[in-house]
């Protein structure tokens, strides 16, 4: 929970309060979720495991019963997980809540908190606003510019502690997009606009600046050393180039000669893409349009797992890596709020082969897009560009929310975390049945008690994001136990581990 007097729903936003996992709830509340977490050690023997928690609350104190079991899965490390966790984050939005300055040390430690979460649940995208206005809401660009007497100079002092501090908590993501293209800032039907944050280095303060749009005359001297810079940065990381994409946003394709531009500049990086893909034409490993190459696709509609009689139900091996933005997920009640079990469902019903689509996880639902007071004034609003369109129809909800001394989980999150680790489960027992050497090493007794619970995942997460508080009513507590230790039977008997071995 969290205090109604500056972090409550009192800011006009459709989530009880007692939806918030916070350790410290406000004084006025009467309600408060507890959600119990267990720091498991990887050599720790599976087994049932008993404590008690203790609870303290107006004077009271009450100590409860808690029951652990341990299975025999293994969870990979946060960059080594095969489903596709791609949450949308902006880290403006800590700096404004907390109102602390932008990028100053206390801001830097709030968003600590807020990476050890997206590692959580590994989460394999972070996207860097180098150019506004866009669909992120950004107000500034990670990369600065400073105006020098024969032209600009990059500053990437910000960009590079950003970076350090995701590597620190997480490692390498997936897809790192250079967000430098949207239909915000037009230039799909002719030249659009590119503003950009300049920097006074005497000062320290910031302004917004009108950057030449791409193919324009200065354009090249202007943004080429931008891009070479955070390549620079990412080689001193250790991180590989192949996850730096351009990054657009929303059914807009740039116009020839934007594409253009950025292959003469930048001819090794490849696009990514938000849209329904008309008008692309699929080619082996991406979708292209007029010459424009998308090795990272969020496609709109939903999966949708198809429950295999004897089989796998894919998704986590197909070559192109495509994602959903799951609409409809939540369809049954999608004007009343989301139910937070739903959550539980949503990774692994993203990653299956629908339609001759092969999926592997979801993407751009907010992560800690939560309101901000607003400007000179006493109520609180969105972040710039924060329409209907940022993320479907889920521009309302956050899964982190800001708790009294920092970002907190919600009960919608910690479903979605467990649900991750599940899916983790089930793709590493999918990984073996899928290669025939290795299912040669199960027993017949195995092998069908992972086919069958195989089948069981499915139906339970299929059930769970079409069905009314399904899995409230659904026995997932045994299924995540026969999973995990399913999962943890079969690697073991093949000598696999967790993770991207395939």
């Amino acid at each position: 929970t969290y205090h109604r007097d500056r972090f409550g729903a009192d800011d006009g936003h459709r989530t009880d309060t007692h939806h918030i996992l916070s350790e410290k709830p406000g004084g006025s509340d009467t309600l408060h979720s507890l959600w119990v977490e267990a720091r498991i050690a990887r050599d720790a023997a599976p087994g049932r495991y008993t404590g008690e928690a203790v609870v303290e609350a107006a004077g009271d104190r009450r100590t409860v019963p808690v029951e652990l079991h341990v299975g025999r899965f293994k969870m990979p490390p946060a960059d080594q997980t095969v489903a596709h966790v791609g949450m949308l984050h902006n880290p403006e939005n800590t700096a404004r809540r907390y109102e602390v300055e932008l990028w100053s040390d206390e801001h830097f430690e709030l968003l600590g908190k807020v990476f050890d979460r997206m590692a959580s649940i590994g989460n394999d995208v972070l996207y860097l606003p180098m150019a506004m206005d866009n669909h992120l809401g950004s107000s500034e660009t990670l990369v600065r510019w400073i105006e020098r007497d024969d032209g600009y100079e990059v500053d990437l002092e910000v960009l590079e502690r950003y970076l350090k501090l995701f590597d620190e908590r997480f490692g390498q993501p997936d897809v790192l997009g250079l967000y430098l293209w949207d239909v915000i800032m037009g230039g799909h039907r002719g030249n659009g606009h590119a503003k950009v944050t300049l920097l006074d280095p005497e000062t320290g303060e910031t302004s917004r600046y009108d950057a030449p749009w791409y193919g324009e005359q200065g354009s090249e001297a202007f943004w080429k050393p931008a891009i070479e810079g955070v390549l620079d940065v990412v080689d001193q990381l250790g991180w590989d180039r192949d996850g730096v994409m351009i990054s657009s946003a929303h059914d807009g394709k740039p116009q020839r000669e934007t594409r253009e531009f950025f292959e003469e500049i930048a001819p090794d990086i490849p696009w990514s893409s938000v849209s329904h893909a008309r008008g692309y034409r699929p080619r082996e490993g991406e979708l292209n349009v007029d010459g424009l190459e998308v090795e990272y696709h969020a496609y709109p509609w939903q999966a949708d797992v198809r429950v295999p009689e004897r089989g796998i139900i894919g998704g986590w091996d197909g070559e192109f890596l495509q994602t959903t933005l799951a609409r409809f997920h939540f369809h049954s009640f999608s004007g009343t709020g989301r139910i937070p079990a739903t959550y539980r469902a949503l990774v692994s019903n993203a990653i299956s082969v629908n339609r001759s689509r092969s999926f592997r996880g979801v993407s751009r639902f907010q992560l800690d897009y939560w309101p901000v007071p607003s400007e000179g004034g006493d109520g609180f609003t969105r972040l710039l560009r924060m329409g209907g369109w940022v993320n479907l129809m889920r521009n309302h909800e956050f899964l982190l929310a800001p708790g009294p001394d920092g970002p907190e989980p919600t009960v919608s999150f910690a479903q979605l975390r467990e649900g991750v680790q599940e899916t983790e489960a089930r793709i590493a027992i999918e990984m073996v049945l899928a290669d025939e050497d290795l299912k040669a090493l199960l027993d017949d007794d195995l092998l069908d008690r992972a086919y069958e619970v195989i089948r069981e995942h499915g139906g339970q997460v299929r059930a769970g994001s079409r069905v009314w508080q399904g899995y409230v009513s659904l026995p997932w507590r045994e299924h995540a136990q026969r999973l995990f230790d399913t999962a943890g039977e079969v690697l073991d008997a093949t000598g696999r581990e967790s993770g991207r071995w395939q």
